[in-house]
């Protein structure tokens, strides 16, 4: 609301006084000033949007850093990379919250002053009392909140898949104090025993871990790995598979490319078939019809080993598919569970997520 007020004599013809020359000063004060904000503006415009745009980058190019992890001598990038999401997502998470409209505070009141005489006709001052600031609670602030709130969900999301995948990798390393990996490879090689001059097959070898470990127990044949090798994995290779050997002192071994899907060998080619959770990521295709496959290359005789996550969602029912095994001639077929203390405990199969963990066992 405008109240009319008039301003004293003096202050009105001191500045109907003020001249050209002695007005440029001021006009240089406010040309700076409003420059100055101006830039300010800008500034703060383009951090604004650069750094949302680095988040949407960080976020376009995340699963090539989260695929790292899956290799030891890459999981370092993964770990950098997280780091670096978090802290993108909570420089935006405080910059909307520094955007977003305070709820309390004052407001000036304004008033319309009259100036008679002056070559203004009207101005507009401020007047020195202050009345309570309404709250707001419009779609911007609502928006504000919102938009805090889904960056450090991001950002707190990142970190506890960053601190998962850390506690996966040191259960696993065989650097690391637990050696789950070395529990399980181990475990599967010891229902292994190739005939004097037989050679065995090890179906998505990796890094070759379950191959050497064969061979070295199987020092009378040998064993070949095969791996598709893909892009999601690759870390791991065919100079590496090989490099691993040689660093175990392992000479028995043979590594090609292959696809489980379908093996480039002729039926009954091998003494012994192994795996160690590679079928559960093939995505598409009737799992247990990917086991035949891999049976198909099995010699009469021969022993199986398979280790994978087993769950109905992935292989339908296993214990109809023992039994259909048992029918086709198969022997000592067992399933068996490894998430009861075989190569873990429940509660670390839970939280890794390899609950149906199992071990597929038998002789052709």
């Amino acid at each position: 609301m405008e109240t009319a007020a008039s301003l004293p004599v003096e202050i009105v013809n001191a500045i109907e006084g003020v001249s050209f020359l002695q007005g440029i000063p001021l006009w240089l004060v406010s040309f700076l000033g409003s420059l100055f904000i101006t830039v300010m503006s800008f500034i703060l415009i383009l951090t604004v949007y650069g750094r949302f745009f680095k988040l949407y980058l960080y976020t376009a190019i995340s699963p090539l850093p989260f695929a790292s992890f899956a290799g030891e001598n890459t999981a370092g990038i993964g770990k950098a990379f997280v780091k670096s999401y978090m802290g993108v997502c909570l420089e935006g998470a405080v910059i909307v919250l520094a955007w977003r409209p305070s709820r309390t505070g004052s407001l000036k009141t304004a008033s319309a002053v009259s100036l008679p005489g002056c070559f203004w006709t009207r101005c507009i001052c401020i007047s020195s009392t202050t009345t309570p600031r309404r709250s707001f609670t419009g779609p911007g602030s609502v928006f504000a909140s919102t938009a805090a709130g889904a960056l450090l969900f991001a950002g707190a999301t990142a970190g506890g898949a960053a601190l998962w995948m850390e506690l996966l990798y040191r259960a696993f390393s065989y650097d690391g104090k637990r050696q789950m990996s070395k529990q399980i490879i181990e475990g599967i090689a010891g229902y292994v025993k190739l005939p004097e001059g037989g050679v065995g097959l090890d179906v998505g070898c990796g890094s070759g871990a379950l191959t050497i470990a064969c061979s070295k127990r199987n020092p009378q044949g040998r064993f070949i790995g095969i791996d598709r090798w893909g892009k999601e994995y690759a870390s791991y290779n065919k100079p590496l598979c090989e490099a691993n050997a040689k660093a175990e002192g392992v000479g028995n071994t043979e590594f090609r490319q292959g696809d489980a899907l379908k093996l480039d060998f002729p039926d009954e080619s091998f003494d012994a078939v192994v795996s160690n959770y590679v079928y559960h990521n093939i995505l598409g295709r009737d799992r247990q019809e990917i086991l035949l496959e891999t049976l198909r290359v099995l010699k009469k005789g021969g022993t199986f080993a398979l280790h994978d996550i087993f769950s109905k969602a992935k292989y339908g029912d296993m214990q109809a598919f023992v039994q259909k095994l048992r029918t086709m001639g198969y022997q000592q077929v067992e399933l068996i569970d490894t998430t009861n203390g075989m190569f873990m405990s429940p509660w670390e199969a839970k939280w890794m997520a390899l609950s149906d963990s199992a071990l597929l066992v038998g002789k052709k």
